[in-house]
């Protein structure tokens, strides 16, 4: 029996998608292999992991130090009989060190994990042979990001031992889940820093004038708060919701806040979808 035409249609068309979509996934894989490699043979990257270890760690021991004083300073007060509020001192504990430490020490290195992306290759003239390849602009760009985003998780990695120890001894058991949602937070706000420093490198031809153009972005982003107390209502919390920085915080607080989720991947999205284009435009041009 002659198979219908319909049929053999929906059969290539099936087969086709799913050839591309092993292709894809292929040249994602294989330019993240490459990223991670370059990473792990700059010393750039033991470099920044070491100085990110270092801070981090001495504000740890420091703020938990200070913590555990306060916390003391409670028990003190409450023993004589002086009206104590209720406090959560391992949430707390854990905010300031997510927001002020981790959430900042990132944002100044960031911009260094993403600077040399794309402008090392144009240095290095391997973009010629990266953009003429037969891996889609898009598919390049998601395996750095993804690159970039693995060396990032490495570095952090260490503190989530380090927080669980912390709170290990609190009573009531304190909730793991608030870390793990803190520090997938981190990873989203690290994801869309990451995507707009690449897209920021793919535009210039030096590292540093990349490294620059992240930091003044991280900036307008850690400052639309000043912007947004010019204003009331509704126009304030628009200007607000612009700030990745903010979507962070709210996630670091334990609450899965799937519109911080969203925006936060868009914006990744966004940086993504605008680093193949830079390198599209800037193929036509050298064309």
């Amino acid at each position: 029996m002659v198979e219908p035409l319909r049929m053999r249609i929906a059969k290539f068309s099936k087969s086709w998608h799913s050839q591309t979509l092993t292709q894809g996934l292929s040249n994602i894989l294989a330019i993240y292999r490459r990223e991670l490699y370059s990473y792990f043979r700059s010393p750039l990257a033991y470099v920044l992991t070491g100085i990110f270890w270092l801070v981090g760690g001495l504000l740890f021991f420091s703020l938990l130090v200070s913590t555990v004083d306060q916390a003391a300073l409670i028990d003190r007060q409450a023993a004589l009989g002086e009206k104590m509020g209720s406090y959560d001192i391992p949430y707390l504990f854990l905010q300031n060190f997510l927001e002020s430490v981790l959430g900042s020490t990132s944002l100044l290195i960031l911009p260094l994990l993403s600077m040399g992306l794309y402008a090392e290759e144009r240095k290095q003239g391997t973009l010629e042979l990266l953009v003429t390849s037969p891996i889609a602009n898009w598919q390049g760009a998601v395996g750095k990001l993804l690159g970039a985003l693995t060396l990032f998780g490495l570095m952090v990695m260490p503190f989530v031992g380090f927080e669980m120890l912390a709170v290990a001894g609190s009573k009531p058991a304190f909730p793991l889940t608030i870390i793990w949602m803190g520090h997938g937070g981190l990873l989203l706000q690290a994801t869309a820093v990451l995507a707009w420093g690449m897209a920021i490198s793919a535009c210039s031809s030096s590292s540093l004038a990349a490294a620059f153009g992240t930091f003044l972005l991280v900036t307008a982003w850690n400052n639309l708060d000043i912007l947004a107390d010019q204003f009331t209502g509704a126009p304030r919390l628009f200007i607000s919701n612009f700030s990745v920085v903010n979507h962070y915080r709210r996630l670091a607080g334990g609450v899965l806040d799937l519109s911080s989720v969203s925006i936060l991947l868009t914006y990744a999205i966004l940086g993504v979808f605008f680093t193949a284009v830079a390198i599209e435009f800037g193929r036509g041009r050298r064309l």
